[in-house]
C-alpha cells in the first residue's frame, strides 16, 4: 500500500499531466530544445542539434516521476546570418533556408501512470533585417497508460483497481517568435485540439505561454541573459518563471531559475569538446513538498552535429 504522502504526490502529478501537460517535454525548455515548448523555435538555435535528457523528480520517493526526452532540431539552411567576423555562414544543409524541423520522442512514468509520445515540429523563419520572425506548428501523439497491477489495494473487493486503462491522444501546438542574436520574444498555444475526455478529465482550453529574454554582453568573455515565461493553464491558473543565465564564451553557462510551480532551480552547461555539451540541473521545492523529497535532477548531452561535421571537413 502506498503511503499517504506518495499518493498525494502521484495524484498531483497525474493532474498536471492530464490537465496542463506539465511534463519534462515542456517544462525543461531551458536545457531541452526550445521547439518542444514553442514550435516556432525549431531550427533557430543551430543547424542540427541533437539532445538526450534523463530526469528524476522528487528523489527519495518511491514511484516519483522519471522522464526521458530525445530531441532533434534541424535547420534546412542558414545562409542569411553572418558570423561574428562578418563572413557568410556556410550552411550545413541548404535545401530550404527558411525552414526548421523538430523531432522528439519522450517517455514519463509516475508510479502506475506512464506517458509516452512523439512530437514533430515545423517552423518557417522570415528575415527582417538582422532579425527573424518565425511561425511554427507541431503535432504530437501521446499514449497514457494506467497500470492497475502497480496498485496494492487495501480493499481487494473493488474491481476497478484491477482494470488497466490506456488512452491515445493526438494534439497540435502553434507558436510565433521574433528573435535575433541578442533577444527573443514569443507566444505559443499548446493543446489546440485535445478537448476530449481523457481518463476522467476533460480539457477545454489550450495552455498559453508568453516568453521573452535579452542577452546582455558584459565583456568579450561573459554574457548575461534574463528571461521571463508566463504560463496560463487552460482557463485556470497562471504561473511565472524567472530565469537568469550567465554565458562563458557562449559555450558554457550557469543557470538560476525560480519557477511559478514553487520550484527553485540551479543548472550548468559544460562544453566537453567542440560540438558536445553536458547539461545538468538540480531543483528543489519551496513549498511543503520539500520536506517529503530530496529535490529533482536532470542530466543531458547536447550535440551540435553540424559543428562536428564542419570540424572534420
Amino acid at each position: 500500500m502506498f503511503r499517504i504522502p506518495v499518493c498525494l504526490l502521484l495524484l498531483l502529478n497525474c493532474t498536471l499531466l492530464l490537465h496542463a501537460q506539465d511534463i519534462g517535454l515542456y517544462r525543461n525548455y531551458l536545457y531541452n530544445n526550445f521547439y518542444n515548448l514553442n514550435p516556432a523555435a525549431a531550427g533557430f538555435d543551430g543547424a542540427f542539434i541533437s539532445q538526450i535528457t534523463v530526469a528524476k523528480k522528487w528523489m527519495g520517493i518511491s514511484g516519483s516521476p522519471t522522464s526521458q526526452v530525445f530531441s532533434n532540431s534541424l535547420r534546412l539552411g542558414e545562409d542569411e546570418f553572418y558570423d561574428p567576423h562578418k563572413f557568410i555562414i556556410r550552411p550545413f544543409i541548404n535545401l530550404a533556408p527558411r525552414v526548421g524541423l523538430g523531432f522528439t520522442v519522450y517517455n514519463e512514468t509516475s508510479g502506475p501512470l506512464r506517458h509516452t509520445g512523439l512530437l514533430l515540429a515545423y517552423a518557417y523563419h522570415i528575415s527582417i533585417y538582422e532579425s527573424r520572425l518565425s511561425f511554427g506548428l507541431s503535432g504530437l501523439i501521446s499514449q497514457y497508460h494506467l497500470d492497475a497491477g502497480e496498485f496494492e489495494p487495501v480493499n481487494t473487493d473493488d474491481p476497478s483497481l484491477y482494470s488497466s486503462t490506456t488512452a491515445i491522444v493526438p494534439d497540435v501546438n502553434f507558436g510565433a517568435m521574433y528573435y535575433n542574436r541578442q533577444f527573443f520574444t514569443g507566444i505559443s498555444a499548446n493543446g489546440l485540439v485535445n478537448f476530449k475526455k481523457v481518463m476522467d478529465h476533460t480539457k477545454t482550453f489550450p495552455d498559453i505561454i508568453v516568453c521573452g529574454g535579452y542577452k546582455f554582453k558584459i565583456n568579450k568573455t561573459y554574457k548575461f541573459e534574463p528571461s521571463l515565461f508566463i504560463w496560463r493553464y487552460g482557463q485556470g491558473s497562471y504561473s511565472t518563471d524567472i530565469n537568469c543565465k550567465l554565458y562563458f564564451k557562449d559555450k558554457n553557462w550557469l543557470l538560476l531559475s525560480y519557477q511559478g510551480s514553487s520550484e527553485a532551480l540551479f543548472g550548468f552547461g559544460l562544453s566537453i569538446r567542440n560540438g558536445i555539451q553536458l547539461c545538468y540541473y538540480y531543483s528543489t521545492n519551496t513549498n511543503g513538498l520539500a520536506s517529503y523529497n530530496a529535490g529533482s535532477q536532470s542530466i543531458s548531452f547536447r550535440v551540435d552535429i553540424a559543428e562536428l561535421v564542419k570540424k572534420h571537413r
